[in-house]
């Protein structure tokens, strides 16, 4: 097994490992044309050959090393100005190199997989970089702990996103990791650019058809045996089997042992609920779910909310879709969506007409320009103009006497 070139592959691993992805190797489990939209053009803005050849240019150049840098002189934001209070000392003479260099690392990678690279020149590319990466620190633990501070410096979001969080633990504490099994020191002069030979992490992508699945299923597989506590790879298995394999039932499983190893886990609940929540054959399922994703996280509105929708569109039980809506706006008053929802569903379902009249207001002074709630209120306006106006109608009194309908 070559170790030199697994270290130069394995520096991209975090955000592949992130991605619940293939590790130390080429290729993706996602499809080409996936990571040319989804990820090159999406989050890079990445179109092309040229584009790619750019961005490489400026991770290893520029990067945010050097808006740290101009930081550093002055040029700095409230927020970078309080990161270089905290961190200024730890990033001394490294700047932000394993955030830079660890992106291109699986950038590289996945500019190989879109097609835009040939792998003689990825190789050209990583020997260039590894060298530095490599020097700037000691170990992988140093590299992960600055890769963290770069995505900080660049997102200004907590540092430990639970993302990030079990990607790193993986990388960094499993036996089956390839930082355990590749020492940060390894050297990597070696002109062998051989990476399939001998390498315990490469997985066989260039079959077709069902071939092709039946590989990313059992890389999957490995995955969880690997690194069963990770409810993300539940997560990400479960919607390949929806929407590769197309088998829901399987799906179903997977998505709810994600919430099972992690009962805090949203994203698992969402899926589960968008998978199911339709379907009146599986209410008593559904309602088990949200109540263990609300008696989970007692705090966490999103939970509240979804739950009011399904039980008063799917359901039909208003009262309790009341509480539910109102809880989730308690928990957190300053989503205006809430406040248009909830009140759609005073004026349509309730018809307590002033009540949704407060929400839309309300979702207004969130948003000045919010324009489904200015449809909606002017919608509630001119109902009930045409009542007023009914109701002061010959017609009114012939149907209704003096009995107002509303």
């Amino acid at each position: 097994m070559n170790k030199a070139v697994l270290w130069k592959l394995s520096a991209g691993d975090i955000v592949f490992k992130y991605n619940c992805d293939v590790l130390a190797t080429f290729g993706s489990l996602d499809n080409p044309e996936i990571v040319r939209d989804d990820i090159l053009k999406k989050w890079w803005n990445i179109k092309n050959e040229q584009d790619l050849r750019h961005t490489l240019d400026w991770l290893e150049q520029e990067g945010h090393s050097e808006i740290y840098r101009q930081a550093l002189k002055g040029k700095a934001t409230e927020f970078q100005k309080f990161f270089i209070k905290e961190y200024g000392n730890t990033l001394k003479d490294v700047d932000l190199t394993a955030w830079d260099l660890g992106r291109y690392a699986s950038l590289i990678r996945w500019g190989h997989h879109a097609g835009y690279i040939t792998e003689s020149e990825v190789w050209t590319y990583l020997n260039r970089t590894s060298r530095k990466l490599q020097s700037s620190y000691t170990s992988w633990e140093q590299f992960a702990e600055h890769y963290v501070l770069g995505r900080y410096f660049w997102n200004g979001k907590p540092k430990e996103e639970q993302e990030l969080h079990f990607a790193l633990e993986f990388l960094l504490e499993n036996d089956k990791s390839p930082w355990k099994e590749i020492d940060w020191h390894t050297p990597l002069d070696s002109s062998d650019n051989e990476w399939h030979q001998g390498n315990p992490y490469y997985v066989e992508l260039n079959k077709q058809g069902v071939d092709l699945m039946v590989t990313k299923q059992q890389y999957y597989r490995r995955m969880l045996r690997e690194d069963p506590l990770n409810p993300f790879i539940y997560n990400a298995f479960a919607y390949f089997l929806e929407n590769n394999m197309m088998d829901p039932d399987a799906a179903l499983t997977y998505y709810k042992r994600s919430v099972m190893v992690d009962k805090k886990f949203n994203q698992g609940y969402r899926n589960i609920i968008k998978l199911i929540g339709t379907n009146p054959w599986r209410r008593s399922e559904t309602q088990e779910i949200f109540e263990l994703w609300t008696t989970s996280m007692p705090h966490y509105d999103e939970a509240f909310f979804k739950y009011a929708d399904w039980l008063s569109y799917q359901q039909g039980e208003y009262d309790k879709a009341q509480k539910k809506y109102e809880k989730a706006i308690e928990l957190n008053d300053s989503v205006y969506s809430y406040y248009v929802d909830y009140g759609y569903f005073l004026a349509d379902i309730k018809h307590d007409y002033e009540h949704a009249r407060r929400m839309y207001l309300k979702a207004l002074e969130i948003n000045s320009k919010g324009e489904q709630a200015l449809i909606n209120l002017q919608a509630l306006r001119e109902g009930l103009e045409a009542v007023v106006k009914f109701t002061n109608s010959p017609q009114y009194a012939r149907y209704f006497g003096k009995v107002y309908p509303v």
